[in-house]
């Protein structure tokens, strides 16, 4: 098993929710297990940006967009952030301070936010976990990736379109799928489906 990590020297400056974080590192890690017996191994890649913006008392959505490059299976769970050495920094969730439960699906690995209630940047940690079943049929750990998620929280004029609903769905790798999709915008602008 082996750890290999980063550290940087400073956060950005007046994160809500970890004080005085210029003076605290940013610090991520990933975990790689090497096992001959359950063949080769390669860490989850994560698609989406690390940096996302939210509204204020708008829910807040983000999803990394991981996949495994093996087809491992892979878990989700919000960890507190690390600092120096690894060190987690305590109360990255306090309520006081985020405002609102911050959640996240295990099984997608979507971030929930409910509703943001400040305006100010925010770093939140996700860790992404991959398995595979070894030769006698069990899971195994195969390792891990560390995502520290910066969210930028600031007042908007403007809602989303919402889309008429359209799943679920049932497609089979390799099939099409044709389906109309419709949307409405709640403040009467244009919109665009691609």
């Amino acid at each position: 098993i082996y750890v290999i990590h980063v550290e940087d020297q400073n956060r950005n400056s007046g994160v809500g929710n970890i004080p005085n974080s210029v003076n605290v590192p940013f610090y991520i890690q990933t975990t790689l297990r090497i096992n001959g017996q359950l063949g080769p191994n390669n860490s989850a890649q994560l698609l989406n940006p690390p940096i996302d913006n939210g509204c204020t008392n708008k829910p807040f959505y983000h999803n990394p967009s991981a996949f495994d490059p093996d087809g491992d299976s892979l878990g989700y769970q919000l960890i507190n952030c690390r600092g120096a050495a690894g060190i987690e920094i305590l109360d990255t969730y306090d309520p006081s301070i985020v405002s609102d439960p911050v959640r996240i699906d295990s099984t997608t690995g979507e971030v929930r936010w409910e509703v943001p209630k400040n305006v100010g940047q925010y770093n939140f940690a996700l860790l992404v976990s991959e398995y595979r079943i070894g030769p006698l049929g069990s899971w195994e750990f195969m390792g891990s990736v560390t995502r520290d998620l910066q969210v930028d929280i600031d007042q908007c004029n403007n809602n989303p379109p919402v889309l008429d609903p359209l799943g679920p769905f049932c497609v089979v790798a390799g099939e099409i799928i044709n389906l109309l999709v419709t949307a409405d915008d709640p403040d009467g602008d244009r919109i665009s489906i691609r």
